[in-house]
């Protein structure tokens, strides 16, 4: 278990709450945080495609060229978690910042609509439900460890779980809408427990 949990833009929540011994949102960069506490990118807007050096899709939500606030602070906090090897679980929103902040160029418009709950097929072991409520999303991109994909009924496929070297995971679909003791939760509490390791 964690000590901290900070989680940019939300308050706590169950799922939140069963990460860590102390939940809290954090409006500034934590300075004395440690490896030992957990940093969470969570779900939201759109990001700004002019941080993967792209034009908004005509129905992308941002459509200023220059990066909102939450967007430069989410930059700032990623270099900060990665500067001090703090954990970092990018959720939604935060799982798309965090494949834009290396490089990746995300689909700005699925084809078709993404609600609802789906079966996703995680590190080839297991299928679990996880909720999605999304338009964009993370292209197949090797230069991430993807844990999971998933295909549309109209063959688009992208990703909906990875990692990087930095102990940091991201999944597209969101835990904190679940029970907490479903597969899905529990499969990404216990990929960010083995960071503690």
């Amino acid at each position: 278990m964690f000590n901290r949990v900070f989680v940019e833009s939300e308050g706590p929540n169950e799922f939140y709450k069963s990460l860590g011994k102390e939940v809290g949102r954090v409006l500034d960069i934590p300075e004395g945080a440690t490896p030992n506490d957990l940093i969470i990118l969570s779900g939201g807007i759109d990001i700004n495609p002019a941080l993967y050096g792209e034009k908004p899709h005509p129905r992308t939500q941002v459509q200023s060229p220059t990066l909102s606030r939450r967007d430069q602070f989410c930059v700032d906090l990623w270099k900060f978690a990665i500067s001090r090897g703090i954990p970092v679980l990018g959720i939604c929103r935060g799982h798309q910042h965090i494949a834009a902040m290396r490089g990746i160029k995300l689909i700005q418009d699925l084809p078709q609509s993404d609600h609802g709950r789906r079966k996703i097929l995680l590190e080839g072991k297991f299928w679990a439900s996880a909720p999605k409520c999304h338009h964009q999303a993370v292209p197949i991109d090797h230069r991430i460890n993807i844990l999971g994909v998933t295909t549309t009924h109209s063959g688009l496929s992208f990703v909906e779980a990875f990692e990087t070297e930095q102990k940091v995971l991201a999944v597209q679909g969101h835990p904190e809408w679940c029970d907490v003791n479903e597969e899905y939760p529990s499969w990404v509490r216990n990929k960010l427990w083995s960071y503690l390791k």
